[in-house]
């Protein structure tokens, strides 16, 4: 029978990661196996894994973010599959089962990742399922680029997983995109329609933290370019986002530049146009052209 590692990397998620570990632990198939990466935490996570003694725990000396923490969850497991959950998301009940379930098809996938629930803090909720196979030839990089995605939702072979080589631990965030970027073309992917993992945007997650995502998008548009040409679409969706992400942190100055350069360089696309001027009518302007875009 299939032996699947779960990893979990942590740091000072206390408030979150009993209810992470309880998810993972009570699943209709249990992993074989339940790593977790304790990132150099300084708060109560010692004490919150005493509840868990079946859980393996690798404690990191120093903090090396979430790529490196699931990098060394890795080196540390032993099964032949391996999933990931951040630990301040939670899996639904019945994830590995059907997901392992999906990996039984023929012609059998690399990675099966399934839909996902997303909670802002507010409370807001965004649901996105999906459901299809990954063409022959394996998906591109603009498909990926449109997919929700996030490594809780992975299920992924070890041996493919070994073969494309960890996260790149030197980016601040999105080393998702780029581990789909490194995977596009070569990887048979199954997505499950059903909404099987909770993903939690916090206060203090990575995806809240502007400065990181720019830089990580930036470095991520100048190592593929190839890709990102073969990919228009993608490519000023992702412009579109990063532009908005500075509007909501005040920079309209740094949208409206962004959106210019992107409206310039394909002026048939209409959506960078609508909020490059909605973006000269105030911040609420913007929001309101952003929710149509979106």
């Amino acid at each position: 029978m299939s032996s699947v590692s779960a990893i979990v990397p942590t740091h000072n998620r206390a408030a979150t990661l009993r209810r992470a570990l309880a998810s993972v632990f009570s699943q209709t198939r249990p992993p074989d196996e339940v790593i977790v990466v304790d990132d150099a935490s300084t708060d109560a996570t010692a004490d919150v894994l005493r509840d868990f003694p079946t859980a393996r725990v690798v404690r990191l000396d120093r903090n090396g973010g979430a790529a490196n923490a699931r990098n060394e969850g890795v080196r540390h497991a032993t099964g032949e599959f391996v999933a990931f959950l951040d630990s301040d998301d939670v899996w639904l009940s019945h994830k590995l089962e059907l997901q392992l379930a999906a990996f039984a098809g023929e012609p059998s996938p690399d990675l099966v990742c399934s839909g996902i629930t997303v909670r802002g803090s507010g409370g807001a909720v965004a649901y996105h399922g999906f459901a299809g196979d990954s063409p022959a030839e394996g998906w591109s990089f603009g498909e990926f680029q449109n997919y929700p995605f996030c490594p809780s939702t992975w299920l992924i072979r070890r041996a493919v997983f070994d073969a494309v080589g960890p996260f790149d631990a030197s980016l601040p965030n999105c080393e998702d995109l780029d581990y789909l970027a490194r995977l596009a073309g070569r990887c048979r992917m199954r997505l499950i329609a059903d909404p099987l993992v909770l993903k939690y945007n916090l206060h203090d997650s990575l995806d809240a933290n502007l400065s990181r995502t720019a830089v990580s998008y930036q470095t991520l548009f100048s190592r593929y370019p190839a890709l990102w040409r073969r990919a228009p679409r993608a490519l000023i969706a992702s412009h579109v986002r990063l532009a908005s992400m500075y509007a909501r942190a005040g920079d309209l100055g740094r949208a409206r530049a962004l959106l210019w350069q992107t409206a310039r360089r394909h002026p048939g696309n209409t959506a960078p146009w609508l909020l490059l001027a909605a973006s000269l009518l105030g911040p609420r302007a913007y929001q309101r052209a952003w929710r149509h875009v979106a």
